[in-house]
């Protein structure tokens, strides 16, 4: 009987400890950073005629973790953008463009999952996942520049790509063609701590 209350004990010991590694463990995560535009900024432009109308959304929504503290090669998270949110200054064409182009009654977000960080050279990092515009999901990789001080990064970079990859209808008039060009810009601020 004795022997069992010792096996018992050298139990709940090991069981102890591997609590307390384990609240160790998780205290150590990186603590998820909510996005709003006071820390991330997404522009889009669309040539049109012979220049790019330019747009950004007036809200951004979403996380962003570095999954080993401080290091962008772990960086994983999300940015959501509301439709409705959508505007390029012209309430007309921004109008259209929530309503018949993007249809922001059935798809009212646009969303990016940041999968993958890479690191590729100094001071430029890769940034992939899936872009989901309309109900078309498609593989984005972004290219990305980074600076570093004391406390924070500062990411910004851009891709290009094809609104009519994404099911996006074509807002063309007869006075005005829209090219199916679409270039997206994306900067980021993140605590380094």
């Amino acid at each position: 009987m004795k022997r069992c209350g010792i096996h018992r004990s050298r139990l709940c010991l090991r069981l102890a400890g591997l609590a307390l590694f384990a609240t160790m463990a998780a205290a150590q995560e990186a603590p998820t950073i909510n996005l709003s535009t006071n820390n991330c900024i997404v522009r889009f432009a669309v040539p049109v005629g012979g220049k790019p109308v330019q747009g950004s959304p007036t809200q951004i929504a979403g996380w962003i973790r570095f999954n080993r503290a401080g290091d962008l090669n772990s960086l994983q998270g999300m940015v959501v953008i509301n439709v409705a949110d959508l505007t390029t200054n012209d309430e007309d064409r921004d109008q259209k463009m929530r309503d018949v182009c993007l249809e922001a009654g059935r798809f009212p977000k646009i969303k990016f999952t940041l999968e993958r960080c890479r690191i590729t050279e100094s001071q430029a990092v890769l940034l992939t996942g899936p872009l989901t515009i309309r109900d078309v999901t498609r593989l984005c990789v972004i290219g990305a520049q980074y600076t570093e001080d004391a406390d924070r990064y500062h990411l910004m970079g851009g891709t290009e790509t094809k609104w009519t990859d994404f099911g996006v209808h074509d807002p063309s008039t007869f006075f005005t063609k829209v090219k199916p060009a679409l270039k997206l810009h994306i900067e980021l601020w993140l605590p380094i701590r």
